[in-house]
């Protein structure tokens, strides 16, 4: 089976999540337990981001996917986030085989996921960010950053979430709070976009997550709930 993106659904038995497979055909595999509950990832084929987003909120799913995977069942049983409330990773927003008319969607569920006043995303043009990048010292960055870094400017590749080389999604993120903002100060203003989504392989987003001003991992495992979640807030829009 070939998927155009994959889906988790945490904190839902599969009875919850049934009546999306038969009404649009999707498999439901089960996953391996994590420490914060069972995961089931529903693969869909040929179906818009949009489709699922509508039917999972119908049916009071919540639906996140990579980067949030730990803090999204905490987020929901704390009531930041209601059941229902859709949750996407912006990894896959310009995945090359994600069904185009379902970024709007992915956007507007996203850009709910971080504060924006410490921890702003950013979105620009792939070669802005490089020439950016090139004026700022990344000296002090763990070394998963630098690679993501150095494969980003090489050859517009980066290390994915489970540190192994990814396709070129022309996104890469950074949990530490400075750098959006320094980058942001190097880029054009008339070249920087702000909640919404700018479609093309040549957008990329970059994020931050603030843990007490130290360095994060570039790989969510290793930030827990609590950490990763502090200070997000809603938007309507």
């Amino acid at each position: 089976m070939s998927y155009f993106d994959l889906v988790r659904v945490f904190g839902c038995t599969v009875n919850d999540v049934a009546p999306l497979s038969g009404e649009f055909g999707l498999r439901i595999q089960l996953t391996q337990p994590t420490d914060l509950g069972k995961a089931f990832d529903i693969g869909y084929e040929g179906h818009a981001n949009a489709e699922i987003c509508r039917l999972a909120d119908q049916h009071g799913v919540l639906v996140v996917q990579n980067a949030f995977v730990k803090a999204a069942p905490d987020l929901r049983l704390s009531g930041k986030v209601k059941k229902g409330t859709l949750v996407q990773d912006f990894f896959h927003w310009d995945s090359p085989v994600a069904p185009p008319n379902g970024r709007g969607c992915a956007n507007v569920l996203f850009k709910a996921l971080f504060n924006e006043r410490q921890a702003p995303t950013l979105y620009a043009r792939m070669d802005d960010v490089r020439e950016a990048l090139k004026k700022i010292d990344t000296a002090s960055f763990s070394e998963s950053i630098q690679d993501a870094l150095q494969e980003m400017q090489g050859s517009g590749y980066f290390f994915g979430l489970d540190g192994q080389e990814s396709e070129p999604r022309q996104a890469i993120l950074f949990q530490y709070p400075s750098l959006t903002e320094d980058v942001a100060k190097l880029i054009p203003p008339d070249k920087i976009y702000r909640h919404h989504w700018e479609s093309g392989s040549s957008t990329v987003v970059i994020h931050s997550i603030r843990q007490g001003g130290n360095l994060l991992h570039a790989r969510p495992a290793s930030c827990d709930a609590q950490n990763c979640v502090s200070g997000l807030k809603l938007f309507p829009n």
